[in-house]
């Protein structure tokens, strides 16, 4: 499990162990010099363009410490280095100005007050470290600089955060209007922060390496009294609940996803929901749709079955089968009175519902009579549009200017409030369940899906979210695991994808954890 720390949470990590008495703060920037360091020298160390040529920006705390300890290390191994500080040295924490003092030993400080450019002639790897996880202020004109010094002759890699990036929302902070541009590479230590996956976070950082500084246990520790954040990957998954594997099994031992259509001209969101259920396991997936939409369906369709659902009633009717153990509401359903209706006969029915689109903007204006009608067997699947709708109040501190609530923050809040599961999807996606624990879902840096913004990509994944659902797997594991395989999936696409491609990948992406798979000549 990986996780994912607040600056806060980090510090307490770090006090923990120099506490301890087993490492001292200075041991701790050593270490963390050290594996930037092999990190940026792996990376880059081989590439004639850049020629082993370094320039380095020191800020006046600790990640400028880290920085003296970088450019000290890389000169050591042969490289190039030139080096840019401002602030008090006299100011300087006891560690970093040891580090200081070290790269004084075989080097010169350039004053950063007095920068406009430097000779670009020549490729190198400028190297962030004027302003770590602590930033909680904008940045100012000298900072700005060396940001775009770099750019347009070689790779910029951030000491642990971009600077100007908060660690904890990911929000950019900045006195002036600049936008910088993407970092290649992020170095951070021990764990990654929300802020490198987070709003502008998740287009700045780049290729994020987290790199141990031995503090392993300390972060295990912490984790049993709190419910840290922690981000999906791949080897998160769990292949229980995932695959086929029982040899004598039936279709309904993997569970029937009821999947509900909007009518005539609107199906196409629901069809790609219940194939994309379908693809990921249910053993089977029936479209409700109003009589007159069947016949559209029925056009399109071979494995998905179809029922007529025009009323409650009827509704009410299909969910007396008991063997329907998930169902999905919302894309294309419409917003009218009878979906209004439909709506209110699923969430009295007790039923494991996946509840997107259309089914939460039918509530916008009654989000308080929509809330309190959730209950642990649900769901919500929204975007950032949707979120607001819901959560008025949430989402506006998220995107205050210098908000200490994260998007994190805020879909934890808003599980806690309705009592569900909150998928708040978005190229951050954040998954959040009622007992406070929160997964992070990004699909940035290595990871980037950009082609996933594309109509119906969000109807896919509550499909996902539905097929895992009906397969066992608890609401929360479901929507983790479902996110991590949307973008898995759109990864196996690439550029060009549409929604309707995405089912179509899933299997791909679970022959990679189906050892019988594997076995097939």
């Amino acid at each position: 499990m990986t996780h994912v720390l607040t600056t806060d949470q980090m510090k307490s990590a770090e006090g923990a162990a120099i506490g301890s008495g087993r490492i001292t703060g200075l041991e701790l920037m050593e270490r963390a010099a050290a594996v930037a360091a092999n990190e940026i020298a792996s990376r880059f160390g081989e590439d004639a363009e850049i020629g082993r040529r370094a320039a380095v920006f020191c800020g006046p705390g600790n990640n400028g410490g880290d920085g003296y300890g970088i450019a000290t290390l890389l000169a050591e191994q042969g490289w190039d280095v030139t080096l840019w500080a401002f602030g008090d040295p006299k100011k300087l924490a006891p560690e970093a100005a040891a580090m200081r003092l070290r790269w004084l030993a075989i080097g010169e400080i350039l004053d950063l007050e007095r920068f406009s450019s430097f000779d670009c002639t020549y490729g190198h790897v400028t190297i962030d470290a004027m302003f770590g996880t602590g930033l909680r202020r904008p940045i100012g004109r000298q900072a700005i600089r060396a940001l775009g010094a770099g750019i347009g002759r070689g790779p910029v890699v951030a000491v642990d955060i971009l600077s100007g990036l908060n660690s904890d929302t990911g929000e950019f902070m900045c006195e002036e209007c600049f936008s910088p541009e993407p970092v290649q590479l992020t170095v951070t230590f021990q764990c990654a922060k929300p802020g490198h996956f987070l709003r502008e976070g998740g287009r700045l950082s780049g290729d994020v390496s987290v790199q141990t500084i031995g503090i392993e246990n300390e972060v295990a520790h912490l984790a049993v009294g709190q419910n840290l954040c922690r981000r999906i990957e791949r080897a998160d998954i769990s292949s229980n609940g995932l695959l086929k594997t029982n040899p004598t099994g039936h279709k309904y031992g993997h569970g029937h996803v009821l999947v509900l259509s909007g009518g005539s001209g609107r199906g196409g969101a629901a069809r790609l929901a219940a194939r994309a259920a379908l693809r990921v396991g249910a053993g089977l997936v029936t479209i409700g749709v109003e009589q007159a939409g069947i016949a559209e369906h029925a056009s399109q369709l071979n494995a998905i079955m179809l029922r007529p659902v025009d009323d409650p009633e009827m509704l009410t009717s299909i969910l007396s089968d008991p063997r329907i153990n998930c169902i999905c509401a919302g894309p294309g359903l419409g917003i009218n009175e009878n979906s209004k209706r439909l709506v209110e006969t699923l969430l009295k029915s007790g039923r494991k519902l996946v509840l997107d689109a259309d089914a939460l903007g039918i509530f916008k204006e009654r989000s308080e009579e929509f809330r309190d009608a959730m209950t642990a067997q649900i769901v919500m699947t929204p975007h950032a549009g949707e979120f607001r709708q819901l959560f008025p109040d949430l989402h506006d501190r998220v995107w205050e200017r210098g908000t200490d609530t994260s998007k994190l923050v805020a879909t934890a809040a808003a599980a806690r409030r309705t009592n569900a599961t909150i998928v708040h999807k978005g190229h951050d996606t954040v998954v959040a369940t009622p007992d406070g624990g929160v997964s992070l879902v990004p699909a940035t840096g290595h990871d980037a899906a950009p082609w996933l913004a594309t109509a119906g990509s969000g109807d896919v994944l509550a499909g996902l979210i539905s097929g895992l659902i009906a397969r066992g797997k608890g609401v929360g594991d479901a929507a983790c695991t479902a996110a991590w395989i949307h973008f898995a999936a759109a990864r196996k696409f690439g550029p060009g994808l549409i929604a309707e491609d995405l089912p179509e990948c899933v299997p791909a992406v679970l022959a990679e954890f189906d050892p019988m798979h594997a076995r097939i000549p």
